[in-house]
């Protein structure tokens, strides 16, 4: 956990992470709120603090005399751009710009959740449909997730489908930014 956050981030943190692994799966009890209080060594004020959180992102849900329960997220709504391409009839292909570790910015620490500093995966492709440039991506993975992503052949064709696939992640949002330019002729 990162000391520079306050307790109830911190605990989100852990917690958020623990699902992202498997420790904890969809419809599975968490540890009861005294439980987490001793466990992490936090006041009930600070764990109920983080649990809100959690339940207002929709990472968990709470059935009153029941427990905590790690929330179902529907995945079959989440399709990358190369699976958009092919449902719409169409041939996707990519063609990679460039493909590195990173350490992520301060920004980009923020925008992941991670600490500064964390090796991130970082892929700039451009996407076709049909064989014609449809559109220029930009993505940010922190590699302990995926270690090995950029030595897999045609990970990066479809993304999401790797992350899938090969490391058993799945997308719970994403955060996308469009611009738009006219063409060079």
């Amino acid at each position: 956990m990162d000391d520079s956050q306050p307790l109830h981030a911190q605990l989100k943190e852990a917690l958020t992470n623990a699902i992202m692994r498997g420790e904890y799966k969809p419809g599975d009890k968490l540890p009861s709120q005294r439980h987490l209080c001793e466990q992490y060594g936090m006041s009930h004020m600070t764990v109920r603090r983080a649990i809100n959180e959690l339940v207002n992102d929709g990472v968990i849900y709470s059935i009153p005399g029941k427990g905590l329960f790690v929330k179902t997220v529907e995945y079959a709504t989440l399709y990358g751009l190369h699976e958009h391409i092919s449902r719409l009839g169409m041939t996707a292909s990519t063609h990679v710009l460039d493909a590195k570790l990173i350490h992520a910015s301060t920004i980009m620490a923020e925008m992941l959740h991670v600490p500064v500093g964390t090796t991130l995966v970082y892929l700039h492709r451009l996407r076709y449909a049909d064989g014609d440039p449809l559109a220029i991506t930009t993505a940010y993975l922190p590699h302990h997730l995926c270690p090995d992503l950029l030595e897999k052949p045609g990970a990066t064709e479809s993304l999401l489908h790797t992350l899938r696939t090969e490391y058993g992640l799945h997308l719970a949002g994403s955060r996308t930014t469009i611009s738009a330019e006219l063409a060079d002729a």
